[in-house]
């Protein structure tokens, strides 16, 4: 099974202040949406699998 997931924003795109609070981005939450959307689509071409095995992380 291999999954493509999107570059995430760096840490400092990641977060926003607005006064005392910190609060997701939208580069954050558009990451969030597109990752989850990857990791669906592969469940939902092979079903719902746990991670059994090794889980390598390949950057290109």
């Amino acid at each position: 099974m291999r999954i493509e997931l999107p570059f995430p924003p760096s840490v400092n795109h990641y977060w926003v202040r607005a006064a005392r609070r910190v609060y997701l981005s939208e580069a954050a939450k558009r990451f969030q949406r597109l990752t989850a959307a990857a990791v669906a689509e592969v469940q939902r071409q092979y079903g719902h699998r746990p991670f059994l095995n090794v889980v390598r992380q390949q950057c290109h």
